[in-house]
């Protein structure tokens, strides 16, 4: 342990920790898994949606939230208060969040889909399924017999 970390000045400490936290994700990949497509009502906003009848304003649509996101190692938000202050303000900065990974029991750092910048990548293999399972979906008893589009 470097136990005279702490009495070094206090700009140098800030970028020695600035230099130890990791690139940040500019657009990450995001791969594919089915279950992501769901039923959700359209806003008012929406140029289709129908004020006269609600069942006219279901559509099915890809929820990128479903998607599993890339995980981020932090250790130094695990050093000491002073270090997980400037890694809060990191993640902030950075719009990433924790999750609680319940396999492990602890916290995970992850950084949700961007659909405006971030990239769904689709193998050859999953072609298909990705092409039908919004089809499959509206076989499924959450849908029913309701009429939606996508």
């Amino acid at each position: 342990m470097f136990t005279l970390f702490p009495l070094l000045p206090t700009e140098l400490r800030l970028q020695i920790r600035h230099e130890a936290l990791p690139q940040p994700i500019r657009k990450p990949l995001y791969f594919y898994e089915k279950g992501c497509w769901g039923p959700q009502y359209l806003p008012e906003s929406d140029p289709n949606y129908d004020p006269d009848n609600d069942e006219h304003n279901l559509c099915l649509e890809f929820d990128c939230s479903r998607l599993a996101p890339p995980k981020l190692g932090v250790p130094l938000f695990y050093v000491n208060h002073e270090a997980r202050s400037y890694v809060l303000s990191w993640i902030r900065d950075q719009g990433l969040a924790f999750r609680f990974n319940r396999e492990k029991q602890s916290l995970v750092l992850i950084r949700s889909f961007d659909p405006d910048c971030d990239t769904l990548y689709v193998s050859e293999e999953q072609w298909y399924d990705f092409h039908v399972e919004p089809f499959d979906r509206m076989s499924e008893p959450d849908i029913g017999n309701k009429v939606l589009s996508y």
